[in-house]
């Protein structure tokens, strides 16, 4: 685990998220981007799951994000997904019998360190990127995986973002 002590980014950097579940549940994944204050990519990641449901996934995007976020030394993070009912189980009490308490507990002492966490629910046509993460570590057979350039069949999709392409929402 790589801490940097002090917290030395100030600027705030948005940690896109998303899950992909194949079968919901079944085979599945998360992945994420984190990038700077200016949309530039600084790391992505992705992961697989062998058996879950998209809550699931979504939440250990959240997560998992996080942890990358608060090793690398960010203190002022946006996280943004497409999961209305992940952010609200984040947000909202949880009761102990929840299906998913342990990792949103784990997801509360995240947010409850000493740094800045917001949380934006955003469209799921603008959140492509993740999406694309999410699928690579549905796909991939072994573990977590830390991409510190963006893998190049993503660079359409950041080409459109950093343009500002707008997207039909159907």
């Amino acid at each position: 685990m790589l801490v940097i002590w002090p917290r030395p980014y100030k600027h705030q950097v948005a940690l896109d998220v998303d899950g992909s579940s194949y079968g919901n549940p079944g085979w599945a994944g998360y992945g994420g981007l984190i990038r700077d204050h200016e949309g530039y990519w600084i790391l992505g990641f992705s992961g697989p799951v062998s058996f879950a449901d998209s809550i699931e996934v979504e939440l250990l995007a959240i997560h998992n994000g996080l942890m990358l976020a608060w090793d690398i030394g960010y203190n002022d993070v946006s996280c943004r997904s497409d999961c209305k009912k992940a952010l609200s189980l984040i947000q909202d009490p949880i009761f102990p019998t929840h299906k998913y308490v342990g990792i949103i507990v784990s997801i509360k002492e995240l947010i409850s360190r000493d740094w800045a966490v917001s949380f934006v629910h955003i469209y799921r046509e603008a959140n492509q990127c993740a999406d694309f993460m999410a699928k690579l570590g549905a796909n991939a057979m072994d573990c977590f995986g830390i991409f510190p350039e963006p893998p190049a069949c993503l660079a359409s999709l950041l080409l459109s973002d950093a343009m500002g392409t707008p997207y039909t929402r159907y």
